[in-house]
Formats: C-alpha cells, structure tokens, sequence
C-alpha cells in the first residue's frame, strides 16, 4: 500500500495513469483507421491558460512518468516505441498547456548483413518543445533522421 501511496498523491494522478492507459490502448486503431493529418488535428488539444510554471511542470513530470511506466510493462500493446511514446506525450502534455511539437523522420541505415550491404529504412518520432528536442535519450542520434512532417507546422504558433 505504501508503494501506491508514494507514486499517486491525489485521485487525480491515479485517474492520469488510468487515462494514459486507456489513451495506449486505442492508440493502435486510431493510427490504423485514421491519416496522419487528421490524427494530429484530433491529438491536438486547446491550449489550456492558468497553470503556473510549477505546478505545469509537476503536471508534465506526472506525465512523463506515468506514460514511461504503461508503455515499459512490455506487454500486448503496452510496447514501448518511439511513435507510441511521442504520440501520448504528445497528447497529453498539450492538454496541460505544454505546447510541444511532434516530429517525423526517416532514415536509411546501412548494415553489413552477411558479406553484403543492405539498406535499412528506419523511421522515428520525436518531441520538440520552444525549439528544442525534449524527452528525447539521444538527441545527437535524431539529427541523422530527415524530417518529413511535424505537427504544428513549424512557425506555426497556437498560444490560445
């Protein structure tokens, strides 16, 4: 009982964990069922006023948290990649008035695979926040990745 005592001070966060997990959980069909574009525009919350910095960035540390744990349960769709990772930050850092941007990119990486060179796509997703990467691990690694959407669109300001 102590272990939930410390990681949920308020109803409130339990009903955050609860949300992020329901959140990953029709995530999947919400990718498969929907374009890119109208994913985006749905995910993307009205800026919400009135948080100050404090209590925003308990809020966002919550989230951060609360996310890393459903998605590392490595189970079913409880699968930690970088698309399901960006996507619910995303979300729900938005709604706590968090005006991150997600980013898109692809890249090829050539591997040696049994005496001859074979070309890997890889894509990955990412969040920016004030022009900067955020949350990312590797930062120098998404550099070699070239951007092919971001959402808002860069330049593009939504403060309310």
């Amino acid at each position: 009982m102590g272990k939930i005592r410390n990681n949920f001070s308020s109803f409130h966060d339990v009903w955050l964990i609860i949300e992020i997990s329901c959140f990953v959980t029709v995530l999947p069909l919400f990718m498969r069922f929907s374009s890119l574009p109208t994913m985006m525009r749905t995910l993307t919350p009205d800026c919400k006023e009135g948080k100050d910095n404090q209590q925003r960035d308990t809020t966002a540390g919550k989230i951060i948290k609360y996310t890393e744990y459903v998605l590392n349960r490595n189970f079913w769709i409880y699968k930690r990649t970088c698309l399901k990772r960006s996507l619910t930050l995303y979300y729900f850092l938005r709604r706590a008035g968090i005006n991150t941007q997600i980013f898109f990119g692809v890249r090829f990486d050539n591997n040696q695979a049994q005496s001859r060179v074979e070309k890997e796509f890889q894509a990955h997703a990412w969040l920016v926040l004030d022009g900067k990467m955020y949350l990312e691990k590797h930062p120098v690694l998404t550099q070699f990745y070239k951007k092919t959407y971001c959402y808002p669109e860069e330049g593009q300001h939504d403060f309310g």
